[in-house]
């Protein structure tokens, strides 16, 4: 529970399962069940509606199921299956606690996955893996108004996913390292969205699917070995793939990757890598609804009298893939003359383009005073054109001009639907330290650091400067860090941690404002009862505390009355937060 109300959390989890002589099974139960969080609850949401759900009340249920049986010498058949059950709640009520609106949406998702592994000799396999997923959103939103009727919209978002792959990895010759190894294979998916809403005036629907066909080969090099190393080279591993995807109308793409693997000596290791990759938008960038609405010009200073703008916003089906490029680089160290250390760093820097984005979220004049938004607008659009962008709306053209529409007396087009426009720079450092130091007598003391540095900046349009993401609210901070310091003996562990997140600055309003740095503190006790055969314990009870010391949010700016005063990215409303558990093995 968190100790100042709210989120009383239950959750239990069963896992049961057999071997045999060529087969076994697995299943696991979870439910897990927490009540909501107020506004009123929490000093730091006081401008909130005092009836506003910070955090909503949610139930599930989930179901996981793994077995696998030899059917023929050589020959396993095998099949996972995944199903879960979710309910969530979440209201809004205005300062005189008259309901605004409430939110109750329930999802319901299953995967079944059979497979088929086949030896074929010399060292070969074969699998064929099959895939059948569906996932049912259903949308219930229900409206208040202090005055007048109610207004209830609902609605559905399926996605359903089939696919079948085969593929081959097995040894191709020897190296001195090693038996160079190949992997290949090819397969179709395909992917479905049946997406609806209704809100008591409008009905509308769409259900869309797309094809996509692949291969993909890779090949795995090991040069050099511990076993025939040579002065200055303990190890050396080069490995290459590529991957070709086919989405008939919309691209195809090959891609390719590399990666090397260099110990100059034992306990030291240097890793590197590069690829390319892109990313297929998803059929809800694509398909979901677009509104094409007239507005008088002179409201955005570029036109008088009947001129209009003619606005558009929503998906669009003309979208491509999205790319990216990546490398990384990194090092390992674990040295011979102390056993217990560990000390790991990586570099990654990764460019994509072509991100799907819908370009102006704020209001429509800067893109008329902003030059970098000159690719959104059409000046005096053809009729052919507003016909054929109004032919597609979902509510065909919502004139809000005082006068009858007349493609003559549409002054500019704003586009502002979803594009492939954003580029997007990430780069940053991701480290490690770990200690594990054994006292005697069934005791040890150990210490682990993680720690990140991040940067990335992000371009609109061609036109628009980069702008920074990393260390501003709503987005990750550039400097984060968990370090922990444990203690076992016996049946007693015990741990304790510390949480830190950078400074942020929240750079939507005039005048910046900076968001301190912030440490958290949790706490961990694990007593074994009973002692279990192998990893498993008998019987164990746990106490765990999160954010021990109870430290709120930082009041940010809200841009309106229902926006959270606070960074709800990085920061959690639930604050202190005590679990205690059990857990039985047999």
């Amino acid at each position: 529970t968190s100790t100042d109300g709210g989120y009383f959390r239950q959750q239990a989890d069963i896992v049961g399962g057999a071997r045999w002589n060529g087969g076994g099974f697995m299943v696991a139960y979870d439910f897990a069940h927490n009540s909501q969080i107020l506004a009123r609850q929490r000093s730091f949401a006081t401008s909130l509606y005092q009836g506003t759900s910070l955090y909503p009340e949610t139930r599930q249920h989930a179901v996981t199921m793994s077995a696998h049986q030899d059917i023929l010498p050589g020959v396993e058949a095998s099949i996972d299956a995944v199903y879960s059950n979710r309910t969530s709640s979440s209201t809004n009520e205005n300062g005189n606690n008259n309901l605004l609106s409430y939110r109750a949406p329930k999802l319901q998702n299953y995967t079944l996955a059979p497979s088929l592994k086949i030896e074929l000799g010399a060292d070969w396999q074969a699998t064929i893996t099959g895939v059948y997923g569906r996932d049912r959103t259903e949308f219930y939103n229900l409206f208040i108004p202090e005055t007048g009727s109610s207004t209830l919209s609902t609605g559905h978002a399926y996605n359903e996913v089939t696919s079948l792959e085969a593929g081959f990895e097995g040894p191709l010759f020897a190296l001195p390292g090693g038996s160079a190894r190949l992997a290949l294979g090819a397969g179709l998916r395909d992917n479905r969205l049946n997406y609806a809403i209704k809100d008591g005036i409008y009905d509308t629907t769409f259900d869309v699917n797309r094809r996509a066909n692949y291969a993909y080969a890779e090949l795995y090099l090991p040069l050099v070995a511990p076993k025939n190393r040579t002065p200055g080279i303990d190890k050396l591993v080069l490995s290459a793939a590529a991957r070709y995807e086919d989405y008939p109308g919309l691209a195809k793409l090959a891609t390719p990757r590399f990666g090397l693997t260099y110990a100059p000596i034992d306990g030291l290791t240097f890793n590197a890598s590069w690829a390319r990759s892109f990313k297929a938008p998803t059929l809800y960038q694509q398909y979901i609804f677009y509104e094409a609405i007239l507005l008088p010009a002179a409201w955005y200073g570029i036109g008088t009298g009947s001129d209009a703008l003619l606005y558009a916003g929503g998906g669009n089906p003309s979208l491509k893939p999205e790319t990216a490029r990546s490398w990384t680089a990194g090092i390992n160290i674990k040295p011979r003359a102390l056993p217990e250390l560990s000390i790991s760093a990586s570099y990654f820097d990764i460019a994509y383009n072509n991100r799907v984005v819908m370009p102006l979220s704020g209001s429509l004049a800067v893109a008329f005073a902003n030059p970098g938004y000159a690719s959104l607008i059409t000046r005096n659009p053809d009729a052919a054109s507003q016909a054929a962008l109004i032919g597609g709306a979902i509510y065909g053209l919502e004139n809000y001009t005082s006068g009858a529409y007349d493609p003559a007396n549409v002054v500019a087009l704003l586009d502002n639907r979803n594009v492939n426009a954003a580029s997007w720079a990430v780069h940053g450092i991701d480290a490690r330290i770990g200690w594990n130091h054994a006292l005697g007598q069934d005791r040890s003391l150990s210490l682990d650091v993680d720690g990140t540095w991040l940067d990335s900046h992000q371009q609109l349009t061609p036109d628009l400067p980069s702008v920074p993401l990393s260390g501003t609210v709503f987005n990750p901070p550039r400097y984060r860090m968990r370090g922990t310091l444990g203690y076992r003996s016996g049946g007693l562990s015990a741990n304790a941690a510390i949480n830190y997140v950078g400074a942020l600055v929240d750079t939507r309003f005039t005048g910046s404002q900076r968001l301190s740095p912030t440490a958290t503190f949790d706490l961990g006790l694990r007593y074994v009862l009973v002692r279990g055969r192998d990893r498993d314990p008998g019987l164990e009870l746990s106490l765990t505390i999160q954010n021990l010391f109870n430290l709120k949010p930082e009041p940010i700016g809200q841009t309106g009355p229902t926006d959270f005063p606070y960074d709800s990215t990085n920061y959690s409303p639930i604050g202190r937060f005590i679990a205690i558990g059990i857990r039985r093995h047999w």
